[in-house]
């Protein structure tokens, strides 16, 4: 019995020198590389782009973000002591942190003018808090009898 190995590969340019073999195999793997390292070059400046980006604008805008959260809280606190102890204070603090926030997200807004869309739904969505009928001066004031904590935290 004879044992043999079987062939199962085919041989580039059969019958030629092995020079046009080499050359053959070499540009096969020129055309595969090729691409392979635009790429990684094309990616390596997008890369570039997006951290630069990062940098000048993401960053100081999610630092400004941050500020307006902290501003929106405070207005939050304001509305939410108006609403229990009826004190005009609480509400002019509350208008000055609505307008602190507003004039974050207008410096948000001057980062980048093609990002107005996501800064204008915030104005939209800040001014609900401003349209609240809560907030309206009707010239009433709720009686001390009916909220005697009232009285407690004058004292205080």
């Amino acid at each position: 019995m004879r044992f043999a190995i079987r062939k199962t590969f085919k041989i580039l340019a059969p019958g030629n020198s092995l020079r046009k073999r080499v050359a053959y195999s070499l540009a096969i793997a020129r055309l595969i590389l090729v691409p392979v390292i635009f790429l990684a070059v094309y990616y390596l400046f997008e890369m570039g782009w997006i951290v630069d980006r990062i940098v000048n604008l993401d960053a100081p805008a999610a630092k400004l973000a941050q500020g307006a959260s902290i501003e929106i809280l405070e207005a939050r606190r304001a509305e939410r002591n108006y609403l229990l102890l009826h004190d005009p204070i609480y509400r002019a603090a509350n208008r000055e942190s609505l307008a602190r926030s507003r004039e974050i997200l207008s410096q948000i807004q001057d980062l980048e003018p093609q990002d107005s869309a996501e800064a204008q739904s915030a104005y939209t969505n800040k001014g609900s808090v401003r349209r609240n009928p809560r907030w309206r001066n009707r010239g009433r004031e709720m009686p001390t009898a009916s909220r005697p904590w009232c009285a407690l935290m004058k004292k205080i």
